[in-house]
């Protein structure tokens, strides 16, 4: 799909991106924001969508179609909010067919406020249908590729390569520990506890798609920082949307743009080789990025809005 742009001009799809980005975050400042009491000078968020590395080493020189990703993630929330099941369904289908990740969240906004939205369900599953038949047609079973290299895939940036380094904590336990067995139940028990979570609280569904995501991005076998767009994109929505819960409350502003430029300035040292000078070692940005994921999935819970009447 962004072929054709590429061959108009190398540099079609980052300015594409880029452009993206800047319309959702002036959409966030200049229309959502006003209808949550949201300061257009509060320079803490501000400063995170604008000053954050995160977003422009991702996209401005990385050049990852993430944002795309997370853009139709914040839109088919924001559409469920306003009650456009079937816009939701939509979005978050055409997500999917870009990188199979929004997936996650389908039933946390299918099943949230204790209710099947069956229209979204079948919105999502008939566009995804369809766009995999045609993508058939095209490419043939190649299509179905990027499923087997995700289940397959050997652990690359994760937890995981801690868990089996020479300081893992396994080490007195294990002479050669493998840990390719823990993903899959650290996933399906972080996941399914979640997800109780959230319905059992009515969590909204901006805050209970975020985690997901976050859950799902600390115990996934790779955990590349371009995985986070989505993430960094949900959480910026939910903020503005509970603006009144947050006003005052700089500290998360600060922690997550702390958060997101520890991830571009690794990202960085890992591109340019640099890791060893500033970090020490891979297996420190590792556990560090790790470290840092749990505390914010701590914090978030603890911020969680009242539950929905």
């Amino acid at each position: 799909m962004l072929a054709p742009l590429a061959w108009i001009n190398p540099l079609a799809n980052k300015l594409l991106f880029a452009f993206s980005y800047l319309v959702y975050v002036i959409w966030l400042i200049k229309d959502l924001a006003p209808r949550r009491e949201f300061v257009a000078l509060s320079w803490p968020w501000v400063g995170l969508w604008l000053a954050n590395p995160f977003p422009w080493e991702e996209i401005a020189y990385c050049g990852y179609f993430d944002i795309l990703v997370s853009l139709t993630c914040v839109a088919a929330v924001h559409s469920l909010v306003r009650n456009k099941d079937g816009s939701s369904g939509t979005y978050l289908a055409l997500g999917i067919l870009l990188k199979y990740i929004p997936i996650i969240i389908l039933p946390f906004l299918v099943f949230g406020e204790r209710r099947l939205r069956f229209r979204l369900l079948s919105f999502c599953i008939g566009v995804v249908i369809v766009g995999l038949v045609v993508s058939v047609l095209i490419w043939g079973t190649s299509t179905f590729l990027p499923l087997t290299f995700a289940a397959t895939r050997d652990p690359e940036w994760s937890i995981y390569i801690v868990l089996t380094s020479t300081h893992s904590p396994l080490r007195p336990f294990l002479d050669s520990p493998n840990v390719d067995w823990l993903e899959k139940l650290l996933l399906l028990t972080a996941g399914l506890g979640m997800f109780t979570w959230c319905i059992l609280c009515q969590i909204e569904p901006a805050l209970s798609s975020a985690l997901a995501i976050l859950v799902t991005l600390l115990f996934y076998r790779v955990g590349f920082a371009n995985y986070q767009m989505v993430l960094f994109s949900l959480i910026s929505y939910w903020a503005v949307s509970n603006w009144e819960q947050f006003r005052g409350r700089s500290f998360l502003a600060a922690y997550l743009f702390g958060y997101f430029t520890f991830l571009a300035v690794a990202d960085l040292a890992y591109w340019w080789g640099l890791v060893g000078s500033i970090f020490y070692s891979n297996i420190v940005v590792m556990l560090f990025q790790f470290l840092l994921g749990c505390a914010l999935l701590i914090g978030l819970v603890q911020l969680r809005p009242s539950p929905q009447q």
